[in-house]
């Protein structure tokens, strides 16, 4: 009976252990799609795969299924316009605000500006029919705050996956993008490219409470420093390999205990 008390209350604490670290507010930079163009949404375009991109069942071959932030995709000129002027605002329903940071510059239907889906629409045309606006900064910076937004509730149990839409103006895109949330942060690792072609960079959030605000930093050296939007994915349900070995171990000593007893 001792030898059963010991075990359950070692099961316990593996369990108790298990979850604290589960709910711990976790993010990481997990990688780019240098490939997508400017077909974000597009889901049926010949030869088009996105492999960054995730579900809660399946992915879709869509980023943006939960929702999408674009800054002044307008079909006209923008140029230095207000920070609430011609916002694209689809958040995702487990988010409760977009909130203004230190940006300077709004601006659309730049010339040399990449055409990009329509973030509006279902992602089943394949036709790139809007301008990419941009938010962000002129002139060199350095991890300024191009804005947030607030978590609110019904966040997905799993995390959700945040993409960033950049390289759409050539001499714009950021050296560097830095998201941070909870007290954790993660930093673009690769070198993001510069040729206005479209590429998305990607982050994965884990663990995050309602009023957790996730911020969006730029650093850059270049006449911009922008971004056109940002996309967000549920993360699909990660392999039960944990629970799975903690369940083996807790029913091992179990059994070794009722042998003993015997």
């Amino acid at each position: 009976m001792r030898l059963c008390k010991m075990v359950c209350g070692l099961a316990l604490v593996l369990f108790l252990g298990q979850a604290i670290v589960a709910s711990a507010t976790t993010i990481s930079y997990v990688g780019a799609d240098t490939t997508v163009g400017p077909y974000f949404r597009t889901s049926n375009k010949p030869g088009l795969t996105k492999p960054m991109d995730v579900g809660a069942t399946a992915p879709d071959n869509i980023y943006g299924t939960d929702g999408t932030v674009f800054f002044n995709p307008t079909s006209g000129n923008g140029f230095w316009t207000a920070w609430n002027a011609n916002i694209s605002d689809l958040h995702p329903t487990y988010f409760a605000s977009v909130n203004q940071g230190n940006a300077s510059a709004q601006s659309s239907n730049y010339s040399g500006a990449l055409d990009i889906d329509n973030s509006t629409l279902s992602g089943v045309d394949p036709v790139a029919d809007r301008n990419a606006g941009y938010l962000g900064f002129s002139g060199s910076t350095s991890d300024l705050l191009a804005f947030s937004m607030t978590l609110g509730e019904g966040i997905p149990t799993n995390g959700f996956r945040v993409g960033v839409f950049v390289n759409f103006l050539a001499g714009t895109t950021p050296s560097s993008i830095n998201l941070q949330i909870g007290g954790v942060s993660a930093t673009t690792t690769d070198t993001i490219s510069d040729d206005a072609t479209g590429s998305m960079e990607f982050f994965d959030v884990k663990g995050a409470s309602a009023g957790d605000v996730l911020e969006f930093r730029l650093s850059g050296s270049k006449s911009f420093c922008v971004l056109s939007g940002v996309t967000f994915d549920t993360l699909s349900v990660p392999e039960p390999s944990t629970i799975v070995l903690l369940c083996s171990a807790v029913a091992g000593l179990l059994c070794y205990a009722w042998r003993k007893q015997k």
